[in-house]
């Protein structure tokens, strides 16, 4: 079962030193109230017990979706390594049932991927459908891109939809199904699935840009 760790940990806006939970493992299969508080971004949410002031504490979390077969590290803090050494007759072992492992970089991606494969899509496949929307609608690279789900609209169209982040700004894209399923099968000419399924992917924008350019460039020659 999922256990926190007590830390001590001073607020920053009143300097009252108090203890703090640290989730670093979570198993939501056991615990769904765990994935609760990871989707609403309570998990890593301290206020402070005497003038009520947040803060995002950073820290290395294991998510593990036993049911789902799901394991994502989010890297943050003291803890680079993930809980599983990339190549390790475990990992192996998992990998053969059916585990996907993904490495993220930020809570953001990481309730990202919770959200994208509860919607049963490849995470890849969206991450080469944000590298085509950001080159046709000339986002600037400061922007990120989220995947905020499937819907549908009027007369039974469906749309994915992206939340664009910036600075002092949130939009809001929405783009046919249809070129997320075409995105899906450009990306899974990529590689085969056997080479991806040890590792500890990183899939994100930069990923899905440097595969893509690899199989236009195998498809040239």
């Amino acid at each position: 079962m999922s256990q926190p760790k007590k830390q001590s940990f001073t607020c920053p806006h009143c300097q009252r030193k108090q203890e703090f939970s640290v989730w670093e493992t979570i198993n939501v299969t056991e615990e769904p109230k765990l994935k609760a508080q990871v989707l609403k971004r309570e998990l890593a949410k301290f206020t402070c017990e005497n003038c009520a002031g947040t803060i995002w504490v950073k820290h290395p979390i294991q998510y593990h979706d036993v049911a789902a077969k799901l394991m994502f590290w989010l890297a943050e803090g003291e803890a680079p390594k993930p809980p599983l050494e990339e190549g390790s007759s475990v990992m192996g072992l998992m990998a053969s049932t059916g585990y996907t492992f993904r490495r993220v970089n930020s809570f953001n991606e990481l309730v990202e991927k919770i959200r994208c494969f509860d919607d049963r899509q490849d995470d890849r496949a969206v991450e080469a459908l944000k590298v085509a929307v950001r080159a046709e609608r000339k986002l600037p690279p400061d922007q990120a891109l989220l995947y905020n789900g499937v819907t549908t609209k009027d007369g039974g169209k469906k749309v994915v939809r992206l939340t664009g982040l910036a600075k002092n700004s949130k939009l809001s894209y929405e783009i046919p199904v249809e070129e997320l399923v075409r995105q899906g099968a450009l990306m899974s000419r990529t590689t085969a699935p056997e080479d991806e399924a040890r590792k500890w992917l990183h899939v994100d924008e930069q990923f899905a840009a440097e595969r893509l350019k690899t199989s236009a460039t195998r498809t040239a020659a």
